[in-house]
């Protein structure tokens, strides 16, 4: 029996993505920018509405809270970035509420991706649909979604040659979490990544050995890169940066804080992401390098579908993970769009094919929504009752296993 807290949930949940399923269809048709964001304003408050007005949400949320209101108060009591500092500085004082920064976080990050989307506006019927569970995380990852909002647009204006304006929009992702930093040879090398030629089938079958095979704890190569990134003193720029590089074979092995390991995946899990990757990385280039910088989105995904099996069953490395795999909705929508266009010219097995994989990709967006049973992940602010937060350290060892 399912409590009044669920019923609300799944209910909002499953409206978000009826929103965006009937939008991606009514935005794929639109032809001028202005009527395109005047359309998309309704899927924008719908996520802005359905993840911002969440309370409580996951362990970020709530850790956060004091970080809100100790950097409000004083702004040099917290070590963080400067920019994510002024932000909450200028939002405290300026008599919002922790609540209202979360779901201002939740509309920028949505504004990013509709930004960025503009590019692939005639697939927005495929691409669209997939969003949700593309990020998922950012119920969690309060701040690194704050950052990834801002590579969103730096990528924008990098596909449509703004340099200047791509170099700022990344420099506020770096002043915002400076993990975002890794993330920089999109940016500088973006060009040489457009033209990079990755072979589908070699990359499939890294996909498979990742999937199957290979777990976080093979990777120790990481180690070694840690500590030469110590001994050029990369960590220097941050005491974040050099707690995770010198703990690198904790968090390898599960064993720093709670930066662990997520719950492993099952088989049928496994075999869901083959089938929502592996299609994907063997067509999607062809049809992805006619699109405007189309084989970097496309690279970025398949470096995300390789890591990700790996990268995404430990804390710190799933934000990397989840920022390249984002790409998959783009890269799926946009090749099953043009399948679907040509289906006489691909055939039926490859259209019956893309359809398993885009159906592969659309199911967790889908399954995600009914699957929690602890009502303190599914309370909006109407359930706060007064409280300001949750004590996320009574239910931190149910969700991450260290």
């Amino acid at each position: 029996m399912w409590s009044d807290v669920k019923i609300v949930y799944v209910l909002l949940k499953s409206l978000e993505l009826v929103i965006f399923i009937y939008y991606g269809f009514i935005l794929s048709k639109t032809k001028r920018q202005e009527e395109y964001w005047k359309k998309a304003l309704v899927p924008i408050l719908a996520f802005t509405i359905v993840e911002g007005l969440r309370f409580g949400r996951l362990i970020d949320y709530n850790v956060y809270y004091f970080r809100y209101e100790s950097i409000g108060e004083n702004f040099n009591s917290e070590n963080y970035e400067l920019l994510f500092k002024l932000i909450i500085y200028a939002f405290y004082n300026s008599g919002f509420s922790y609540p209202f920064f979360i779901a201002a976080c939740s509309l920028f990050l949505i504004f990013s991706v509709f930004v960025l989307f503009q590019n692939y506006r005639q697939y927005l019927q495929y691409v669209l649909p997939l969003l949700p569970f593309c990020v998922v995380q950012s119920e969690n990852y309060i701040r690194w979604y704050l950052a990834f909002s801002f590579v969103l647009l730096a990528l924008y204006c990098l596909i449509q040659d703004q340099k200047r304006k791509a170099y700022l929009a990344f420099a506020c992702a770096v002043f915002t979490h400076v993990g975002s930093a890794l993330l920089l040879p999109i940016l500088i090398f973006g060009n040489r990544l457009d033209k990079l030629q990755i072979n589908p089938s070699v990359a499939s079958v890294f996909c498979v050995i990742t999937t199957l095979v290979m777990s976080v704890s093979d990777m120790n190569i990481l180690v070694g890169i840690s500590n030469f990134l110590l001994s050029i003193g990369i960590g220097n720029i941050d005491s974040r940066i050099a707690s995770y590089l010198s703990q690198t074979e904790l968090l390898i092995n599960g064993e720093f804080g709670r930066s662990g390991y997520y719950a492993a995946r099952t088989l049928s899990n496994n075999i869901r992401i083959l089938l929502a990757f592996i299609p994907l990385i063997i067509y999607g280039k062809r049809i992805m390098r006619c699109e405007r910088y189309g084989l970097l989105i496309y690279n970025l995904f398949v470096i995300g579908a390789i890591l990700y099996p790996i990268l995404s069953t430990v804390e710190i490395f799933d934000r990397y993970a989840s920022a390249l795999t984002f790409f998959s909705c783009i890269v799926c929508g946009v090749t099953f769009c043009v399948v679907m266009k040509n289906k006489y010219v691909y055939g039926k097995l490859v259209t019956i094919i893309l359809g398993l994989c885009f159906f592969a990709n659309l199911w967790p967006s889908i399954s995600v929504i009914p699957s929690r049973e602890n009502d303190n992940e599914m309370l909006f602010i109407w359930d706060a009752n007064g409280r300001n937060f949750l004590p996320y350290w009574q239910w931190l060892d149910e969700k991450i296993v260290r």
